[in-house]
């Protein structure tokens, strides 16, 4: 998908009827050959830009969703997402639906094409959508990963809310903070030179360190920046990305948190896919695809070949 541009196009049809519409190429030339390909005589053609915003789980879900409804009503899936696609609101949406019904006009599977969109479909929705394929239960597969999405989003926000509030305080207790070093402190700290009357140790301690925070406030913020860069770095190398997870995982709290997530994110995909019908050992490779920590999935490769050996 990082190749894919969307394009907005004006024509009319060989009727000579003015439409309208959106496509995803990679380039001008295909995007005007997929136009002769539909029939239609280009008039206009530009480039469009992308809205990140848009890939959102909650849109993804919602689509899913509809199409379990019209799956499960007993519409064919290539109409399902033509049907989708004319009562999409979002013109990049719109678009990549259609995209999605002709590679089925063309023989490939929905999890193949879906494969190509990381952006708008996470690794749980291929996992899901290929396990539907395999047992013939894509409608039940699409309703419950719609359902699951759902709870996700609506845990998402609860605990955004919770945690909006605190991270109002601390911020406004760490500006209070920094305020009262910078500027109130050296204040009062001059009054009393004049009083000629020595500070206590910990009033001069607390000075000395607004005096240096005052001075050295490029360095803290080169500081601050410096985690982004490794991070950067340590994504860049698979070697560096695992020890990363490991020193996490050691964390007292944070550790456990962590592992708390994988978890749940791990049993509730192999919940999805045991309720589909599927194997525990395709559930298990399943649930590996959707991991993007190589910790974890190092770690449920191990699983999988001690059940292939015949462990418990």
């Amino acid at each position: 998908m990082a190749t894919k541009r969307l394009w907005r196009w004006r024509g009319l049809s060989l009727q000579g009827i003015p439409c309208q519409g959106t496509l995803w190429q990679d380039n001008r030339p295909e995007a005007l050959q997929a136009l002769q390909r539909q029939r239609i005589i280009p008039l206009t053609l530009r480039r469009c830009s992308v809205q990140s915003a848009l890939w959102h789980p909650r849109y993804s879900g919602e689509i899913i969703r509809q199409l379990a409804a019209l799956l499960q009503a007993g519409l064919p899936l290539a109409e399902g997402l033509e049907l989708l696609a004319q009562q999409q609101p979002n013109a990049q949406w719109q678009a990549l639906l259609q995209t999605l019904a002709e590679d089925l006009a063309q023989g490939i599977s929905l999890s193949g094409s879906l494969e190509k969109w990381p952006e708008a479909f996470p690794p749980l929705y291929l996992a899901m959508i290929r396990t539907g394929e395999l047992t013939g239960k894509l409608e039940l597969c699409c309703a419950q990963l719609a359902r699951q999405q759902r709870e996700q989003l609506l845990l998402t926000e609860k605990v955004k809310k919770a945690l909006r509030y605190p991270l109002i305080i601390l911020s406004l207790a760490l500006l209070v903070v920094m305020g009262m070093l910078c500027f109130v402190l050296p204040e009062f700290a001059a009054i009393y030179q004049t009083f000629n009357t020595p500070l206590p140790w910990l009033t001069r301690a607390v000075i000395s360190i607004g005096e240096g925070l005052t001075r050295c406030w490029p360095l803290l913020a080169a500081l601050g920046i410096l985690p982004a860069i490794l991070n950067r770095l340590i994504c860049q190398r698979p070697g560096w990305l695992l020890y990363r997870q490991k020193l996490l995982h050691t964390l007292p709290v944070f550790g456990k948190l962590l592992c708390g997530q994988r978890l749940s994110q791990i049993f509730t995909v192999l919940a999805l896919t045991q309720s589909a019908g599927i194997s525990f050992l395709q559930g298990l490779q399943s649930v590996e695809e959707t991991l993007s920590c190589p910790l974890w999935r190092q770690r449920l490769q191990q699983v999988c070949r001690q059940i292939t050996h015949g462990d418990p």
